[in-house]
């Protein structure tokens, strides 16, 4: 052991713990590079606004068209003259007509990831219990027709068309 303990040995020992350290500062360096996104998340410069950002209201949803003047002025009549001979558009067309109105008359951020669940529970928020209903009866009858290809009894169409004019279009029943 006495042969470690020469001069040239401790210059050796000192260049390797330099090189050593070397190493652990540049492969921290490394590692906050890699996750700079993520560290940028719990450590930023830049001042927080108190204001939200404006989201621009959703031009689709679940593959849905929701622009209001892509929608018939009539929904239900609309809906009734294609449930005979497409009632799966009829019933596509009440569904998209919902989302719509979420989106542009009640101000409910929908995403593009959202499922039929969330859109209830952020109807469910609005604390509406004709909405909510309404909602929940169309949607169900909506996923069994889009996810299992059942289409909803007959009775449904006139209670869903009815429903409509109850909820939005409440002239047309006088």
């Amino acid at each position: 052991l006495k042969l470690f303990e020469g001069q040239h040995f401790r210059a050796l020992a000192n260049l390797i713990e330099i090189a050593l350290w070397a190493i652990v500062i540049g492969a921290v360096g490394l590692l906050i590079w890699r996750y700079r996104d993520w560290v940028q998340a719990f450590v930023s410069r830049r001042p927080t606004l108190g204001a939200k950002a404006v989201h621009p209201l959703p031009q689709q949803a679940f593959g849905l068209d929701l622009k209001p003047e892509s929608l018939p002025a009539d929904i239900a009549t609309r809906a009734e003259s294609l449930w005979q001979s497409h009632p799966r558009e009829a019933l596509g067309l009440l569904y998209r007509a919902l989302l719509s109105r979420l989106s542009h008359d009640f101000n409910i951020a929908l995403e593009a990831a959202d499922t039929e669940g969330q859109v209830l529970q952020r109807i469910e928020q609005l604390q509406q219990p004709a909405l909510l209903a309404y909602s929940k009866n169309l949607t169900g009858h909506w996923q069994d027709m889009a996810y299992g290809h059942r289409l909803p009894p007959a009775q449904v169409q006139q209670e869903l068309c009815n429903g409509w004019r109850v909820l939005f279009d409440p002239e047309a029943l006088r």
